[in-house]
């Protein structure tokens, strides 16, 4: 699904008509906070126009992304009239996943589409992967911790919290060797 948000009704309608005929089920709205409430039903991409009559693109773009439940919904902004890439930096700092300008080519437009929905799809894999990943390291009985290449603990399983008790909190960043130093009183096995 693909929530097109256009306060001119002729863009939201040549806008349906090329997704619509790319398979795409379009709804449309001529508002900002009509996005912000379209956002809420998880569509798979918002096309937001940066001028709209009650809030701004840049906004609506911001306020999806910020909001956990929205954030990973796909934005594409796009404009007529912002047109610079003074524009286009803001957009995509407001958090935009792409940016495009009208006029707005009907192949450039299903292509960059479709780009950001495979984007999308990635991210959300990956997700899965690593809340997997994540389930199987804590559910091993041993106490593991992960050190990254400067020495400090980026990751544990619950095993190893429960290793540590109340005696020590473990916190991500930290310095591996003094976290040990602290925890059983020496470094030694950081020694070569």
């Amino acid at each position: 699904r693909v929530v097109i948000a256009d306060d001119r009704e002729e863009n939201r309608y040549v806008l349906a008509r090329v997704l619509d005929g790319a398979g795409f089920d379009c709804i449309e709205t001529g508002t900002g906070y009509g996005a912000l409430e379209a956002a809420q039903t998880l569509p798979d991409l918002i096309i937001l126009d940066v001028r709209l009559p009650d809030i701004s693109g840049y906004e609506v773009s911001r306020r999806i992304k910020q909001d956990p439940r929205t954030a990973s919904v796909s934005v594409l902004q796009i404009s007529a009239s912002f047109v610079s890439n003074d524009d286009r930096v803001r957009a995509l700092e407001a958090g935009a996943d792409g940016y495009l300008t009208h006029p707005i080519d009907r192949m450039v437009l299903v292509s960059t589409v479709r780009a950001l929905l495979r984007l999308r799809a990635a991210e959300a894999e990956a997700r899965q992967f690593a809340e997997k990943w994540q389930s199987a390291f804590d559910a091993l009985s041993e106490g593991l911790a992960l050190i990254d290449r400067r020495g400090c603990i980026v990751r544990w399983n619950s095993a190893f919290a429960e290793i540590c008790g109340s005696k020590v909190l473990v916190q991500a960043g930290e310095d591996a060797a003094f976290f040990l130093e602290s925890l059983i009183g020496t470094r030694e096995p950081f020694r070569q």
